[in-house]
């Protein structure tokens, strides 16, 4: 037996456990669950500023505004949540959008980060920081 079918042995079993919590308590509660919770809060306040955005832009700007909506729908969805249907523009425009889209998107970042850094779950880590690192390149985007 090489050292690396040992190697290669070793890896597979340690991929087959399950964390010991899970394999005792089958109903038990997502350890990670307030992370998720925080980050589909997030998402929701994401696409609401984009929905704002969406009624005081005309023309070709929402068809951008709404491809960046999309992308927090689909994070959304991702962690569980749903979100309302695309708003269509209004002809009367709201007055304010509020705090920038680059603001909240780094804040969101910084959350997620901690977030997936705490993570207790790999597949929980992985989702939170794969949507961190988009809310990291989108806020750069929209800096520039």
């Amino acid at each position: 037996m090489t050292r690396r079918s040992i190697l290669g042995a070793g890896l597979l079993f340690v991929a087959a456990c399950k964390h010991p919590t899970a394999a005792r308590h089958p109903g038990a509660a997502d350890p990670d669950g307030a992370a998720l919770a925080e980050a589909r809060l997030t998402e929701q306040r994401l696409i609401a500023w984009y929905d704002d955005a969406i009624a005081v832009t005309a023309g070709q700007g929402v068809v951008a505004i709404a491809a960046a909506r999309a992308t927090h729908v689909a994070h959304l969805s991702a962690l569980g949540g749903t979100a309302p249907a695309t708003p269509m523009p209004t002809p009367t425009p709201v007055t304010t959008l509020g705090p920038s889209i680059q603001s909240l998107l780094e804040s969101s970042a910084a959350s997620l980060h901690d977030a997936a850094v705490g993570a207790v779950t790999g597949a929980n880590a992985a989702l939170l920081a794969s949507i961190c690192a988009a809310h990291t390149v989108s806020a750069r985007v929209s800096a520039a």
